[in-house]
């Protein structure tokens, strides 16, 4: 197996103030590039759709 593989694992944004941003899944991704392509891709769709994310907005992304 191969070390520059993507790894799978656990993703998740959430904000206190603004629970639409709240999502988390599971997903294959690089720790090191931000996680995997669905966390981007909520987080691009939620800037879309409610502007600017919450100043307490988290976002994550831990391997198996």
């Amino acid at each position: 197996m191969s070390m520059c593989s993507p790894k799978i694992g656990t993703w998740w944004v959430s904000s206190k103030s603004d629970p639409r941003w709240n999502k988390q899944g599971r997903a294959k991704g690089f720790v090191i590039l931000g996680g995997p392509l669905q966390m981007r891709d909520w987080i691009n769709l939620c800037k879309e759709n409610y502007g600017k994310p919450p100043k307490d907005t988290e976002m994550g992304f831990i391997k198996d």
